[in-house]
This record gives structure tokens, C-alpha cells and sequence, in this order.
């Protein structure tokens, strides 16, 4: 790094002695030309370590969104297998509330939805069963 910013210094001296020399420049714009491009060097390393950070931080960002898909896939597919396993007839299926959020709150009510419909199917058999038990007497 310190070769770096010895090569922008060694070329801002010579391009401000060249100015010196060819356009008759008075001092004050020679330490301009030198002291510009020598800040040169620093201005490189700040771009550096912002590339830099923006990289870790685009990694990280990208690092987060592909453990929330992976949670998200297996929010998805735990509610689709309880919903399947109530479409054909298994209305004892839930769906594990993990967090709070609005998956959460989603898996709350699909199994409340499967509560009530056990419910409703348990109370409607109980009569049909009674009504068969008092024909048969």
C-alpha cells in the first residue's frame, strides 16, 4: 500500500515540476497540482474500504435473505402438509406455531379452522349416531 501512494506522490511531484517548467506556472498552482494528486492515493484507499464494505455488507444481506427462504420453505411446507392432510379427512393435523408474525398468526388459524370443523363433525356424528341408536330400539 505505501508503494502505492510513494508511486501517485513521486507522479504528483514530477507533473508539478513539468508545470513548473513548460507553462511557467507561479508556486501556489504547482502545490495544488501535488498536493491533488498526491490526496490522490488517499481518495483510493476510501474507495477501497467502501467497496469493501459495501461487499460484506451485500454478502451479509444476501447471507439473511437465504436462511429466511429456507424458514419460509419450511413454514410453506409444514401448513401444506397439514392442509393436504385435512383435504383427505385428517382433521387431528397441525400446523407448529414457531414465532410471532404473520406466518404465526396464519398457522394459529388454520388450526383453530381445523378445531372447529373437529368440532362440528364431532357434535353432527353424535346425533346422526343417537338417532340410528333410538331407530334400532
Amino acid at each position: 500500500m505505501n508503494n502505492a501512494i510513494s508511486i501517485f506522490i513521486l507522479g504528483a511531484v514530477a507533473l508539478a515540476n513539468w508545470y513548473i517548467a513548460y507553462y511557467d506556472f507561479p508556486i501556489e498552482s504547482s502545490l495544488k497540482v501535488l498536493l491533488g494528486i498526491g490526496c490522490l492515493g488517499t481518495l483510493v484507499r476510501i474507495i477501497k474500504a467502501f467497496v469493501f464494505v459495501a461487499v460484506v455488507l451485500i454478502i451479509y444481506t444476501c447471507t439473511i435473505m437465504y436462511h429466511w427462504l429456507l424458514l419460509f420453505r419450511l413454514l410453506l411446507d409444514n401448513q401444506q402438509r397439514v392442509l393436504i392432510a385435512a383435504a383427505n379427512g385428517d382433521l387431528t393435523a397441525r400446523v407448529p406455531v414457531s414465532h410471532q408474525g404473520e406466518l404465526s398468526i396464519i398457522a394459529y388459524y388454520t388450526n383453530e379452522m381445523l378445531n372447529s370443523w373437529l368440532k362440528v363433525k364431532t357434535m353432527s356424528y353424535k346425533p346422526v349416531m343417537s338417532l340410528s341408536l333410538d331407530y334400532r330400539h
